[in-house]
């Protein structure tokens, strides 16, 4: 029964995307409609092809997730890599693009990293093979704990508040690590051709002070950043990265313009 419910809804992704693929607008509310009335059992396959266990639809982080809110720019970046590569998913969430790495056979080894605890229970039971090491912390400046701010039904917002953001947030405490985290990754699995993914909800400047403090940032190729979509904060991403040449601005193709995706390559 259950190979029965894979094929079908396999198939049924397939017949979505090719009918989205068609049209121009709602593209990502349509894909999501019909998934979520006709799939069977308790998972489904997202347009980026990839299964997503846990289906929580009232999670407007999961809607981006499974009906390609997200573009195709990052996905058919991975899924297309000739090259042997590490892939490291800050800010994981459920681990969409960790998927996505995983489907490509040159992917060595995926480092996924998720803060929030319930998310990370999701992200588990998505990424379960042993290619995939899953860390439920944050990246900041210090060791220790910190307050995460938690929105249920959007939980890619969830991000690292001051204690004076806590008294009207929800919030949970989380472990966070700094840079030597980075260095034990680096001696732990050796990753080379390292690609990394940053979506940290306006924290990218500190995790990246950290990358950039590690043994792990000679080993990086590519860095996919969350950022402001403001003059001031790409000048200075970009000021931050005189290793790295800006080779694409990705915008999203279901947000407003509030943020964008710069996508950095090392320079030769």
């Amino acid at each position: 029964m259950n190979k029965i419910k894979y094929s079908y809804n396999f198939l049924l992704h397939k017949i979505i995307k090719y009918f989205v693929d068609l049209i121009v607008y709602k593209k990502t509310f349509i894909y999501n409609f019909f998934i979520k009335y006709l799939s069977l059992g308790n998972f489904c396959f997202s347009y980026y092809a990839v299964k997503l266990n846990n289906v929580d639809f009232k999670d407007t982080t999961f809607r981006f997730a499974c009906g390609g809110a997200y573009g195709n720019y990052l996905n058919s970046f991975i899924k297309e890599y000739k090259k042997e590569f590490f892939f490291l998913d800050i800010g994981a969430n459920i681990g969409i693009f960790s998927l996505i790495a995983n489907n490509n056979k040159n992917c060595k080894k995926i480092i996924a990293i998720e803060p929030s605890r319930l998310i990370y229970k999701k992200l588990k039971k998505n990424l379960y093979t042993n290619n995939c090491a899953l860390y439920n912390v944050a990246i900041t400046n210090f060791n220790g704990f910190a307050d995460l701010s938690i929105n249920k039904n959007h939980s890619g917002v969830s991000k690292l508040i001051d204690k004076k953001d806590k008294k009207n947030t929800k919030s949970q405490k989380v472990i966070t690590k700094n840079y030597k985290f980075f260095d034990m990754i680096e001696k732990k699995f050796k990753p080379y051709n390292l690609l990394v993914k940053i979506d940290v909800e306006g924290h990218q400047l500190n995790v990246i002070k950290e990358i950039k403090k590690s043994k792990l940032y000679k080993n990086i190729s590519v860095l996919y950043i969350e950022n402001e979509n403001n003059y001031k904060s790409k000048t200075k991403l970009k000021t931050m990265l005189p290793d790295f040449k800006l080779i694409k601005l990705d915008q999203l193709i279901s947000f407003k313009h509030k943020n964008i995706n710069m996508v950095f390559a090392r320079k030769n």
